[in-house]
């Protein structure tokens, strides 16, 4: 996706959320519980032993690619695409 493009659909998406809140009644009283609320912690297990996996294998791919980054200072510039 290109800045200009980006840049665009930004804009847009902020028009929008600008619009919604604006329409949107706001209310809050701190005396009054929002019983909307989940338990926390949460009583399913959210840290599946695939979830800690695939996490693991993350930070493994995220540790190498800064590594790689010190190497050559412009790996981000090429990864964002400005690189030449």
């Amino acid at each position: 996706m290109d800045n200009a493009l980006l840049a665009r659909s930004f804009e847009h998406t902020t028009r929008y959320l600008t619009k919604l809140i604006r329409r949107t009644p706001m209310s809050f009283d701190p005396d009054r519980p929002y019983d909307d609320l989940s338990l926390v912690p949460p009583k399913a297990e959210i840290e599946s032993k695939l979830v800690l996996k695939k996490t693991t294998a993350a930070n493994k791919a995220l540790a190498e690619l800064k590594g790689a980054g010190d190497l050559n200072p412009k790996l981000l510039d090429l990864l964002q695409g400005r690189g030449k």
